[in-house]
């Protein structure tokens, strides 16, 4: 049996465990709430300690860098889609597994209108997160994907699994935009944007009597694989990254990373950058 002072040692432990968990998820609330409005560079440790009243020396107890906060702020949004993917995973068929996830989402958007859970962190910027970071959260992004295209049912050809990703890709990404543009309905409006959403994912865009529908569309025969890449490749993946990460973002390394080729085969075809942001 424990003595008094055993147990208010055990009391006094879990209460300082509470309030350590309770600050953290402050922290990373605010992230989330930063990263959302001017995005992962926007986010730093001064607008943080601001937001939540707390000094940089403070918030670096629970997060040492920057980058370790904004990493925490994305899986923890990403463990929480998982969640309402699993919890979707139960129902008995993809239609329903769809709409209770659907359901789930619209539930959470309207929890986080009215204040009563935790902002969720716009996935988009992710990729600019330095190593490792950036590999696990990815990690657990392609788990969630994973856990959404069981959804569909087995896959036993290769056809059958890429129509099945491809699902899963068009569910994910219009849940991952929602907030973007759900932020211009009123909450009243939420059952009704619900049921059209599933409307459009169950049946698609073009209404039964279009030609779209009995449309046959072929597949492409592919090109023939390309030995090496080009200068217009370059600037493709330089226009990509300037727009998503600015000019000092899109760095050689992170352009030649895009393609999948090395340095050398950047500096064979560029002097450098700045060429290829000229051109």
């Amino acid at each position: 049996m424990l003595t008094k002072t055993a147990m208010t040692a055990i009391e006094t432990t879990d209460s300082k465990t509470a309030k350590f968990i309770a600050r953290r998820n402050r922290l990373i609330d605010a992230a989330a709430t930063l990263i959302n409005q001017h995005g992962l560079k926007g986010m730093t440790f001064a607008n943080v300690a601001e937001l939540v009243d707390m000094n940089q020396n403070s918030l670096a107890y629970y997060f040492k860098r920057k980058e370790m906060l904004a990493h925490a702020a994305y899986m923890e949004t990403l463990g929480r889609i998982a969640d309402k993917v699993a919890e979707a995973a139960t129902r008995p068929d993809p239609r329903a597994r769809l709409n209770h996830y659907l359901h789930l989402v619209f539930a959470a958007q309207r929890g986080m209108r009215t204040g009563e859970e935790r902002p969720m962190t716009v996935l988009t910027g992710m990729s600019s997160l330095p190593e490792p970071y950036r590999a696990e959260a990815t990690e657990l992004y392609q788990s969630v994907l994973r856990g959404m295209r069981d959804w569909f049912g087995p896959a036993t050809k290769p056809e059958d699994l890429a129509v099945n990703t491809a699902r899963a890709h068009v569910v994910l990404e219009g849940v991952l935009w929602l907030p973007v543009w759900l932020r211009f309905y009123a909450i009243e409006d939420f059952d009704r944007v619900e049921r059209r959403m599933f409307e459009v994912w169950e049946r698609g865009v073009a209404p039964a009597t279009s030609a779209l529908v009995h449309m046959s569309f072929a597949r492409a025969t592919p090109p023939e694989p390309r030995q090496e890449v080009d200068i217009d490749a370059f600037l493709r993946a330089a226009t990509r990254l300037i727009n998503r990460d600015g000019y000092r973002g899109a760095s050689v390394d992170r352009i030649a990373a895009e393609l999948r080729v090395t340095k050398g085969s950047f500096y064979h075809h560029l002097e450098g950058k700045d060429d290829l942001v000229l051109a």
